[in-house]
């Protein structure tokens, strides 16, 4: 078993809160890498004009506000860990903060709601179309008996700004985007960790929300009876495969192709997620079926299928899917996924292992034939 970057970072940030760890490795994926760390950056400007460090950050107009959320939760248990002579029980470490794969699954029960507040929120260092670091505070409420956090402190590992709990180790990122070219942030995507890499708790959350300019009803009245929604690597995923510490092949984050199928007389959506980039290593692709479309929104299953195939992959016992029509004339679609199951390992001879898949996607609407 290797020790990959992605999992260094959260192991020695628990190894500090907690005195345990372990990790993973994964080979051949096109990840952000980075260790974890703290940068904090000063300062909270709640309109985003100035950065923790005191720049101007280009494009950040669509920040400094509240983004209401809708996406996915599930909660799992953790192992326990054989450490002879520790004083209490030891849980194990999850490969990424905000993604693990758990025993005994529960949910998601459909989609939930939510808000993240960025008034007091920065965001710095954009590459591509991603900022790397936050400062200032942020906070998360989900619907329900969700857990929130508030007033949590931006900072920045694995490549992502996210932002930590000051008196635990949850943490949540946000990923403001600009995907219709104007400079202003309209995609909002939020994956959040409870107890995932805290040693102390059984129990994990884990959560990936969106938010963003969804389109008004009004946008849809002179849509075609089918349309197409499709973008090159407009999927990002984000995936673990083995529940334990002993059997993990590793976490990854990799780029993907989206395309959704939109039946707008008959509102249902379909599609596909696949052509992940990496060349080995992949568990399957991702099918999105049997959505129902209501008002701007839809949901559905998803379901990991055979590489090229619409053959399972294993065994998908929990896989959804959530998105929404944006902007104006409706002319974009963005939304999460969450899938939990089992698959054969093709980094472990095809064995069979659990794995917890989350991920976002954006799309766009394709000329008539």
């Amino acid at each position: 078993m290797k020790l990959s970057t992605l999992a260094v970072g959260a192991l020695v940030t628990a190894l500090a809160a907690c005195g345990s760890g372990g990790g993973g490795g994964f080979t051949n994926v096109s990840s952000s890498g980075g260790s974890g760390g703290s940068n904090g950056g000063g300062g909270s400007n709640g309109g985003g004009g100035s950065t923790g460090g005191g720049t101007d950050v280009e494009g950040a107009e669509g920040l400094g506000k509240v983004v209401e959320l809708r996406g996915f939760a599930a909660q799992s248990e953790k192992k326990a860990q054989n450490i002879p002579g520790a004083p209490v029980t030891i849980y194990e470490l999850g490969p990424l903060p905000w993604n693990n794969a758990g025993g005994n699954v529960s949910g998601p029960d459909g989609v939930i709601t939510g808000e993240v507040d960025l008034t007091n929120a920065t965001f710095e260092g954009k590459t591509g179309r991603d900022y790397i670091k936050a400062g200032g505070t942020a906070s998360l409420t989900l619907q329900g008996s969700l857990p929130d956090e508030t007033n949590a402190t931006g900072t920045s590992g694995l490549g992502r700004p996210y932002f930590q709990d000051p008196t635990a180790l949850d943490v949540f990122t946000v990923r403001p985007r600009d995907e219709n070219g104007d400079d202003v942030e309209d995609f909002f995507v939020v994956d959040y960790g409870k107890s995932v890499v805290d040693t102390r708790f059984k129990n994990q959350t884990v959560a990936i929300l969106y938010g963003g300019d969804f389109s008004e009803e009004a946008a849809l009245s002179g849509k075609p009876a089918t349309a197409t929604y499709s973008r090159s690597e407009g999927a990002e995923m984000s995936y673990v495969v083995g529940r334990s510490l002993e059997e993990l092949s590793g976490p990854g984050q990799a780029f993907a192709d989206v395309r959704l199928d939109v039946d707008f007389a008959n509102s249902t959506v379909s599609g596909r997620i696949d052509n992940f980039d990496r060349s080995s290593d992949r568990i399957g692709d991702v099918a999105l079926e049997n959505g129902k479309i209501s008002g701007v929104h839809y949901s559905g299953g998803a379901r990991l299928v055979q590489t090229g195939t619409n053959t399972s992959a294993g065994t998908t016992s929990n896989g959804h899917f959530a998105g929404s029509f944006m902007g104006d004339d409706a002319s974009r679609t963005s939304g999460v996924l969450l899938l939990n199951g089992t698959a054969p390992d093709p980094n472990d001879g095809g064995a069979s292992k659990a794995f917890s898949i989350t991920g976002n996607y954006t799309a766009d609407q394709q000329a008539q034939p």
